[in-house]
C-alpha cells in the first residue's frame, strides 16, 4: 500500500511513501491503492483532492501565469512574422534569413536581369526590382497586422483577472 504525504492547505503532494518501507510517514497523509498510485506517477500528479482524487494542478500565481502567456505570445508573435508567405502566385520562405536577404537586394536599388528568387518547391521565379519591392510590403503588412494583434493580445494577458480569463486569451492564426 502507498501513502500520499500532501500539505493540507492547499493539496499540494509532498511525498510518497510505502508501509513496507518506511517506517516514519509524515502527517497528513492518505493511503493510496498500488493502482491509484501507477496512475497517478504516469500523470505525474502533484494534488490530491478532499476526496482522494489525484490530478496534476498549476500551482503558479496568476502573475506567474501571466509572465507565461506572455513569453508564449512573443514566441507565436515572431514565428507568425516568419511563417511562408503567398505572393506572385506562389509561396515564398519569409524567415529571417530570407527577409535580411531581400532588404539587402533591395538596398541596392535594382536587381541584375534575369533575377530569379527560389520558391518554397525550389523553383526559380523570376523577379523585377518591383516584385521584390511587392514580396518585402507583404511580409511588412503581415508584420504589421500581427503586431497589432500581439500588442491587443498582450493588453488582454496583462488586464485577465483571473486564471479562467488568461487562459482564454490564444494566439490563433
Amino acid at each position: 500500500m502507498k501513502i500520499a504525504h500532501y500539505d493540507e492547505t492547499n493539496g499540494k503532494l509532498l511525498g510518497w511513501y510505502d508501509n513496507n518501507i518506511h517506517k516514519n510517514i509524515p502527517t497528513p497523509n492518505i493511503k493510496v491503492s498500488d493502482e491509484a498510485w501507477k496512475q497517478a506517477i504516469n500523470i505525474n500528479a502533484n494534488f490530491i483532492d478532499k476526496n482522494g482524487v489525484l490530478s496534476k494542478k498549476d500551482f503558479r500565481t496568476l502573475e506567474q501565469l501571466k509572465d507565461s502567456k506572455l513569453k508564449e505570445l512573443a514566441s507565436s508573435y515572431s514565428n507568425s512574422i516568419q511563417q511562408n508567405i503567398d505572393y506572385l502566385d506562389t509561396t515564398f520562405q519569409a524567415d529571417k534569413a530570407s527577409q535580411d536577404l531581400i532588404a539587402s537586394n533591395l538596398s541596392v536599388g535594382s536587381v541584375p536581369d534575369g533575377f530569379y528568387w527560389k520558391d518554397l518547391d525550389n523553383n526559380n521565379v523570376q523577379m523585377s526590382y518591383e516584385d521584390l519591392q511587392g514580396l518585402a510590403a507583404a511580409i511588412q503588412a503581415r508584420g504589421l497586422i500581427n503586431f497589432s494583434k500581439y500588442q491587443d493580445l498582450k493588453s488582454q494577458a496583462n488586464s485577465a483577472a483571473t486564471v479562467e480569463e488568461l487562459e482564454e486569451i490564444l494566439w490563433e492564426e
